[in-house]
This record gives structure tokens, sequence and C-alpha cells, in this order.
């Protein structure tokens, strides 16, 4: 709000003879509505900013914990899977031509 008293002040200090008093006034309004208009933006933006830096860290935990499992399930399952292979490279009597 420190801004927003400054902004007012100048306004209150421009000379009488370049600003007429009705002027001022409308002058003085405007920059109120302009004030809270820049301060609803403000929040907003600090929302979503709030929001964005959340879905950051969830996604970066995310991403951590997958990376992790994958190494475990890769470590793992080496293995067992090259004991399922088979080794046999002539074919079964099923599949004979002839």
């Amino acid at each position: 709000m420190d801004i927003q008293s400054e902004v007012m002040k100048f306004i209150d200090n421009i000379p009488n003879e370049n600003l007429r008093k009705d002027n001022r006034k409308t002058l003085r309004e405007y920059m109120v509505g302009f004030m809270s208009v820049v301060a609803r933006q403000k929040a907003v933006m600090c929302m979503i900013l709030g929001k964005c830096h959340e879905q950051t860290e969830l996604i970066e935990d995310k991403l951590e914990k997958l990376q992790s499992t994958n190494k475990e399930s890769i470590q793992m399952n080496f293995a067992p899977a090259t004991k399922f292979l088979s080794k046999s490279k002539s074919r079964s009597r099923g599949e004979r031509k002839g």
C-alpha cells in the first residue's frame, strides 16, 4: 500500500494552475481504480506462481520416484529374464516341413 499512498501524494502535489479541481478528482478516481486492478492482478499472479511451484515440486518428486523404481526393476528383472530365454536353435518337431 506504500506505492498507493505515494501515487496519491503525487496527484495531490500537482500544481493547481495545471489541473482543475474536477480533473484532479477524476484523475484520483482513475488512479484508485487502476491500482485496485493492479493489486488484483498481482494477487492472481502470486496464486498462479504458487501453483506452478507446487506442480514443479510434484513433477520432480514423481520423476525421482519413477527413475529410482525403474533402476531397481531393471536390476532385479535382468537376471530372471535371461534364465527363461530359449537357448535351442533347432526347430521343434511340430514345425518340420515336409
